[in-house]
């Protein structure tokens, strides 16, 4: 297998790249404001809130074909990992020198 996430079947890489295309279009298309974000190291990580009526705050994880809804919250704070929740809503959640 040469493909990223090689534990993980076409078919599955296809539902990973099709919903990283649809966050990719929220974002594009105003749908989801990202409020800060960070490499984690491996990947970029971030936070951000679907802008609909009752939208959700999300942890993305990942970049590009690759990127992902990690978690489902009711703010941007709680979205934080709490290691980070100290940081201001706008700035990077970590920074590298």
């Amino acid at each position: 297998m040469n493909y990223p996430m090689p534990w993980l079947t076409r078919s599955e890489i296809r539902e990973v790249s099709s919903e990283a295309q649809k966050i990719h279009d929220d974002l594009r298309n105003g749908r989801l404001l990202i409020h800060a974000h960070a490499h984690d190291g491996h990947t970029t990580v971030a936070v951000g809130t679907y802008l609909h009526r009752g939208g959700k705050s999300v942890y993305l994880h990942g970049e590009d074909h690759l990127r992902q809804v990690a978690g489902t919250f009711d703010s941007p704070a709680s979205a934080l990992p709490p290691s980070r929740r100290r940081t201001r809503t706008g700035c990077a959640l970590d920074r590298h020198p």
